[in-house]
């Protein structure tokens, strides 16, 4: 919410609030709120491996509208929208003896989500999109299985089918074991994307740049990629709430070339090779025995070694086609973020309309200037897009 889309007479919150707590009668028939009917008689929830792994990193979205903020609108629009969700209207409960935390229903108090931050109205007056970036850089400081072929295909299409399955089964062998030795003793080689004191804590900026989301299809047309949709779809009481963590070793090639689009071809490649691989099947299972056998510190101790061993985390989605409104207010862009990772760069990218989203957390004392790496984000597509209409063209001719 912006402050000055806020009633004067509203209080300024500047408390953070907490989603965990202890109960006294070891969470048997607790209740959270006063709450009466489902909210009290839902059974609690334990919370899932992977969110408890998780549970110091956060998650920061910079949603763009274009009009002022309806604070009425929106207090109605979170209430009716948001209060459908489980996890929006749970907190976590756990036993006095520090037992397995467990998701309790509560009642919803919009109150307790709407926070009016106290900004510099010089400051937002000077550049309003840095006393927002300025804000929210505070806050750190807070697969599927193979059809078989029918008969009538052939032995040979039978043949390649087999031969599917073994290489499937060699990529994982070797993905695996390139994990977990990334977790023991393998490190990155240093450079200028990675951190350089791992054990300090860096404040994180989060910075977002839109790019055309025609100029990615043009060059993944060029190159003849492909997109992954993933689709959720169900009623509310047949979802499966948690996260599923699962991770994927990825290796960037640093160097020049003579032609953009040789980025591009390594980047296939290696994905190509990734997606016949069962390794992120197999890192979120180990990840879910190591915290059941060893515990919570044991795992996120692996865990933080895994990302300290590696020089970026990076992560896309695919968003609405079409433009949506967020509480009643249309949405210009959406830029998905957060900190917590010991990496000194975290990418996520997110597609909204015909804009892709670049959306960068940065360790400040690593990148004094980020823009400047947004700008050769907005450079290097440039220069792809450039060399894939080229490429088109040559085709064209021949």
């Amino acid at each position: 919410m912006n402050a000055a889309g806020a009633d004067t007479d509203t209080v300024l919150r500047k408390r953070q609030l907490t989603v965990r707590t202890t109960s006294s009668n070891g969470g048997n028939g607790f209740r959270v709120g006063g709450g009466k009917g489902a909210a009290a008689a839902t059974p609690p929830e334990p919370v899932s491996p992977s969110a408890r792994l998780l549970e110091d990193f956060f998650i920061v979205v910079v949603i763009g509208i274009a009009t002022p903020v309806n604070d009425p609108v929106a207090r109605a629009g979170i209430a009716a929208q948001f209060a459908r969700y489980p996890r929006f209207r749970s907190i976590q409960v756990t036993d006095e003896d520090g037992g397995n935390p467990r998701w309790v229903r509560t009642t919803l108090n919009v109150d307790d989500h709407i926070i009016y931050p106290e900004l510099d109205m010089d400051a937002v007056a000077a550049d309003p999109d840095k006393a927002v970036e300025d804000y929210v850089a505070s806050l750190s400081t807070r697969t599927g299985a193979r059809p078989r072929p029918p008969a009538s295909a052939g032995a040979l299409a039978f043949a390649a089918w087999l031969w599917s399955f073994v290489a499937l089964a060699w990529h994982t062998v070797v993905d695996v074991a390139s994990f977990f030795a990334t977790t023991m003793f393998l490190k990155d080689p240093h450079t200028l994307f990675k951190r350089v004191k791992h054990g300090e804590f860096q404040r994180k900026r989060i910075v977002h740049r839109g790019l055309s989301f025609d100029d990615v299809k043009l060059v993944k047309n060029a190159m003849n990629g492909a997109y992954v949709d993933m689709i959720n779809s169900g009623r509310e009481d047949e979802v499966k709430w948690g996260n599923a963590l699962g991770f994927i070793i990825l290796p960037f090639f640093i160097g020049m070339h003579k032609d953009p689009l040789d980025y591009v071809r390594k980047a296939k490649k290696v994905v190509d090779r990734k997606k016949s691989s069962l390794e992120v099947v197999f890192t979120h299972l180990a990840a879910e025995v190591i915290l059941k056998l060893f515990g919570l510190k044991a795992a996120a101790a692996i865990f933080h070694r895994m990302i300290s061993h590696t020089t970026i985390s990076f992560s896309n989605m695919i968003g609405p086609v079409e433009q949506v409104e967020f509480c009643g207010h249309p949405v210009v862009f959406i830029a998905p973020s957060g900190y917590g990772p010991p990496e000194a760069l975290t990418v996520n990218f997110q597609s909204y309309v015909n804009t892709m989203m670049v959306n960068l957390a940065v360790d400040e004392a690593q990148f004094p200037d980020c823009h400047e790496l947004l700008d050769d984000f907005s450079e290097s597509l440039r220069q792809i897009k450039d060399a894939a209409l080229s490429l088109g063209k040559h085709h064209t001719k021949a």
